[in-house]
């Protein structure tokens, strides 16, 4: 079948969406053409896929984009969206079966009018939904979109890159052996949690934090850190390489994201594609029972859901630090639990989901 993606989120840049859309390339069985923007298309990506740049941009970049869309959409059996983009993917729905990828923060409520007027109508043109979530799914249905014409498919990770066998390095990771480490892989972000985590572990010995990534919060995150006295065990690792993160994934005990909604701006966690990563290296996993976190981890089986609060992060990092037992199953179920998210079988998926929306 002959697949146009429209994804203006793609490698290089990072980030959920464009790591969903750079495995779909390398991974699918479908004659592929991604329609992106004039500065993404890696060439290091292992694709067969054909790569069209364009401005997106602005309305004239839109109106150039969707013109592209529909002189070129004859040699396509289906046109896939990265995300819902509703000024492209209703109108190009008149000419061809249309899949949305919806991830979750698009789907909110508090749109600005404008953009919720695109979403309506797109819900209600007759394109197809793959939800990461059943939030997601959820989310979709109140807004509009007909339930016959929606999949929920999970994220998925890249076993082998991350499985414990494959996680050693020679990269030095300044950890204690004698503390029980936790570790979050994200932006520095409000939405990520990590002041909760830091006020969770203040109250409490024989814990020490390690946080990878950077991003606008990093130097409230450091004075919170100096203003709690926790600075000898909390460690700021900064923006860590791709090949890199199995090492630090692998030498921690778990792995705690209690991601908030922050209903202002809309901002959630539509699936947390880093819990599976964890998983993968056989490491506990800690996340907030909010958005679609519940998807990525299947609570007290592959690991545990608490409340994004203080005290219920620290019960529940202290639940597993204090049993061992617990802890070793759900690193042995998280492991089977990745295997079953390994790229090649999700994109099976997307691959089987989009031959039946054609249809």
């Amino acid at each position: 079948m002959d697949v146009l993606l429209v994804a203006p989120l793609f490698p290089p840049d990072t980030g959920g969406i464009q790591t969903v859309m750079k495995n779909f390339a390398i991974h699918t069985n479908h004659s592929l053409t991604v329609l992106t923007e004039k500065d993404k298309g890696d060439p290091s990506l292992n694709s067969d896929a054909t790569i069209v740049k364009r401005k997106f941009s602005g309305l004239r970049g839109r109106a150039n984009v969707l013109r592209w869309i529909v002189r070129h959409q004859a040699k396509f059996d289906l046109i896939y969206f990265c995300s819902i983009m509703p000024f492209l993917s209703a109108p190009a729905s008149r000419f061809k079966n249309v899949v949305v990828h919806s991830h979750g923060r698009e789907v909110i409520r508090n749109r600005p009018f404008i953009s919720k007027v695109g979403f309506a109508v797109a819900t209600r043109s007759g394109v197809n939904f793959i939800a990461v979530s059943d939030w997601t799914k959820q989310a979709l249905l109140d807004s509009g979109a007909e339930r016959d014409r929606m999949q929920v498919i999970h994220n998925g990770t890249d076993y082998q890159r991350f499985a414990t066998e494959n996680s050693e390095s020679n990269v030095e990771i300044p950890i204690n052996d004698e503390m029980f480490t936790i570790l979050t892989v994200s932006r520095l972000d409000p939405r990520k949690g990590h002041d909760i985590v830091l006020d969770a572990i203040a109250g409490v010995s024989g814990v020490e934090y390690l946080i990878v990534g950077s991003g606008e919060q990093q130097s409230e995150l450091q004075e919170k850190v100096q203003s709690l006295g926790i600075q000898n065990r909390v460690r700021f690792a900064g923006y860590v390489p791709d090949d890199e993160l199995p090492a630090y994934y692998n030498l921690s005990d778990a792995f705690v994201m209690p991601a908030r909604h922050i209903e202002e701006t809309g901002n959630i966690e539509g699936f947390g594609i880093s819990f599976l990563e964890s998983n993968a290296a056989g490491t506990a996993v800690i996340g907030s029972d909010t958005g679609g976190i519940p998807s990525a981890i299947k609570d007290g089986k592959t690991g545990l859901l608490c409340e994004p609060s203080p005290d219920s992060v620290q019960e529940t990092i202290l639940r597993l630090k204090d049993n061992e037992d617990l802890r070793i199953e759900l690193e042995q179920n998280g492991i089977e639990w990745a295997k079953e998210h390994d790229w090649p079988s999700i994109v099976d998926e997307i691959d089987d989901a989009l031959v039946e929306f054609s249809c």
